[in-house]
């Protein structure tokens, strides 16, 4: 009978073998009745007799054997017929089973090992973005394989896949390590759904002081994708040492030689080897790291302006360098190259070698550096403190307070991730908070603590600050150039002082041009870059090589394509969730609404204000009932209307009605502010 062993791998293997061998016998009609009685009176499998056995003389005649087989024969054909029936019935239902029973294993053997990789992605994946330790991985690693042996590797640095070797070269008193350009965008462009032909890319260089007990500090090179914002920055390289890389040569040259190649022939990308051309749209940097880099006098030098011929004039006062003059000759990169600018030229700049204008394609209205830790941080804090050179525009104590006990009481939108503190912690505001108080609270607080002709001042940068932040108010940037420059600029002096007309100042004149050559302010900022430099300082995890450490985790980092959460929202329709505390939620590309107090007004199509009372799901139709809201009145009325900005307000209590809409009659989100018994309505800029 069947016997029954243990199914390995290898058993199933022979099993099936045997079995087909069974199915496929046909005896010959030719073989001798002897090799017909031994074939059916044996098992195949445990090759054991099966019947008894009949002897066959040797020495008989042929009669005689063909008598005895033809007894056997007749004796037991039924008997023969009837158990090899039965038996290879069995062996066919066994083996069958068996074969079924293989592949099922074999499959669920295949999904097991596909969920084990897919943990250990995840894993990996989770380590890389929490910052996890590889001694806090190695001790997870313990304690999964405890419970699931083999399931991860013992080692952080097998799951992670660190590199063993990092090429470090020495640049005068400090170290680089080059990274390269070329592997990582093929790694990002390799994952585009559309696939591109021409690719644009910003660079940014700064200097990033990873120790409070010394002057050792990076200098990283860092390149983004202008079409993909949703991507984080790429490391280029990373120079670590006292101070500035010196010599600029030596630091530049990798680098160059790489945007050289890249500028000139392109990138293959894929099996199809399609063609990518490479082109450098800009360089995003500091003032300090700007001339740094080009090879030029610093911001603060009389020559220092990287727009313009005009001629600075120290002030004993201020004690810096003042520019009173907003409207001289642009400069131009023929002129640059040829060396025309005199004292403005320091040393020849490496990028002269790549196909770059070297006036235009450094911007200087970067909003980060400019105008929000510039202009309007200096305005503040100015205000407060009194040190500009009038002080018709000081604060009373009695007003700093009015304004902190403002600025912390508000809530803003949920795609605003940081609330702006109170004056008393001025000294450690971040430059978002200085954005978020110049777009969103300031033309609201304000009115209450300057005299107006300094708030009409003020509401000149405001409002073409906001015209330049946005592609849909383009039609108004003759409108902004004329507030900036005519208005803000040339009548700073009147109410803080010609000693403070700072480089920064001096610079909001040159922001419309450089907003028509390379659009919104926010597509030229260095907000992406600085948020890279503070990714690339948690990397750090002792202070023994500092550089060796980082090269590794980007190392890392670069073997998982790591987008931000919006790219998941890419093509989609709009869509609407509920969280645990039955909050309904519409998500829409680049903001969401909600029925919470702060994400619940928006600007329809018709241009009337609404707020969400409700949202439903109603046959696959998302519907969302509101309340438009009337009597809404300017907020200002110089230097121009508010509305032409979609600012509005509205006295308390509200008229309200019903209304319906649908998501696409959606025209942008809105700020919604209560105070003094109004409701102000300000855009909330990237949604415009």
């Amino acid at each position: 009978m069947w016997k029954k062993r243990k199914r390995s791998g290898a058993m199933k293997r022979k099993i099936e073998r045997e079995y087909l061998n069974i199915c496929n016998f046909q005896p010959s009609n030719s073989d001798s009745g002897e090799s017909l009685l031994i074939d059916e009176g044996k098992d195949v499998f445990t090759s054991q007799t099966t019947f008894s056995q009949v002897s066959v003389p040797s020495t008989s005649n042929e009669g005689s054997v063909t008598k005895t087989i033809n007894i056997f024969t007749d004796n037991h054909e039924s008997c023969v017929e009837s158990v090899n029936s039965v038996q290879v019935s069995e062996i066919s239902n066994d083996v069958s089973s068996c074969s079924i029973s293989s592949t099922s294993n074999s499959n669920d053997e295949d999904d097991e090992f596909s969920k084990n990789l897919l943990f250990r992605q995840q894993i990996k994946e989770w380590a890389i973005e929490k910052n996890i330790s590889q001694a806090a991985l190695n001790e997870l690693s313990k304690i999964v394989n405890n419970r699931f042996p083999g399931l991860l590797p013992n080692d952080a640095r097998t799951i992670l896949g660190t590199v063993r070797q990092i090429n470090i070269k020495t640049v005068g008193t400090g170290e680089y390590w080059h990274n390269g350009l070329t592997v990582p965008l093929k790694n990002l462009l390799e994952h585009w759904t559309n696939f591109p032909t021409e690719v644009t890319l910003n660079f940014n260089f700064d200097g990033l002081p990873i120790f409070k007990s010394s002057n050792k500090e990076f200098w990283p090179i860092l390149c983004s994708v202008f079409e993909r914002p949703d991507v984080e920055p790429i490391v280029i390289g990373i120079y670590f040492g006292i101070g500035k890389p010196n010599p600029i040569e030596q630091y530049l040259e990798d680098f160059v030689n790489e945007m050289e190649y890249l500028i000139k022939n392109g990138l293959y990308i894929g099996q199809a080897k399609n063609k990518v051309s490479i082109r450098l749209r800009c360089f995003i940097c500091d003032s300090p790291a700007r001339a740094y880099i080009k090879g030029v006098c610093n911001f603060n030098a009389k020559h220092g302006c990287l727009k313009c011929v005009t001629v600075g004039e120290y002030s004993h006062t201020s004690h810096t360098v003042t520019f009173p003059d907003s409207n001289c000759r642009p400069r131009t990169d023929q002129e640059f190259r040829a060396k025309k600018y005199g004292p403005h030229h320091k040393k020849d700049s490496p990028l002269l070698r790549l196909s770059v204008d070297m006036i235009e394609d450094f911007p200087v209205a970067d909003s980060l550096h400019l105008v929000d830790l510039g202009i309007t941080k200096r305005l503040l804090v100015g205000w407060r403190n009194g040190n500009f050179g009038k002080y018709v525009t000081k604060w009373s104590a009695k007003d700093a307070e009015t304004v902190s006990n403002f600025l912390t009481k508000r809530k803003l939108p949920s795609e605003i991730h940081r609330s702006v503190r109170g004056l008393d912690c001025i000294s450690h505001w971040k430059a978002s908070e200085y954005r978020s108080f110049l777009l969103y609270l300031s033309i609201i607080i304000l009115p209450d603590v300057l005299p107006n002709d300094a708030l009409t001042h003020f509401l000149a940068f405001f409002c073409g600050i906001t015209i330049c932040s946005s592609e849909n108010y383009s039609n108004f940037l003759p409108l902004a150039k004329e507030l900036l420059q005519c208005v803000f600029v040339d009548h700073f002096k009147d109410f803080y002082g010609e000693d403070y007309m700072t480089s920064n100042v001096h610079n909001v004149v040159h922001i419309t041009d450089e907003v028509q050559r390379f659009g919104p302010l926010p597509t030229f900022s260095a907000y992406p870059f600085e948020n890279k430099l503070f990714s690339i300082k948690r990397m750090l995890r002792q202070g023994n090589n500092p550089l060796a450490q980082v090269a590794k985790r980007c190392s890392e980092v670069s073997k998982i394509t790591k987008n931000r959460e919006n790219q998941q929202l890419e093509n989609r329709e709009p869509f609407v969730t509920t969280n645990s505390r039955n909050l309904t939620v519409l998500h829409l590309k680049e903001y969401i609404i909600s029925t919470k107090s702060k994400d619940k007004y928006f600007l329809c199509n018709s241009n009337d204000v609404l707020e969400v009372k409700k949202i439903s799901v109603v046959s696959s139709e998302i519907k969302i009932y509101c309340y438009k809201i009337w009597d809404l009145v300017e907020v200002f009325e110089k230097p121009v209307k508010s509305s032409y900005l979609n600012i509005f307000k509205a006295k308390l209590p509200a008229r309200r009605t019903d209304t319906i809409v649908g998501p696409q009659d959606i025209k942008m989100k809105l700020v919604c502010t209560e105070h003094n018994n109004h409701l102000y309505f300000v855009p909330l800029l990237h949604t415009v």
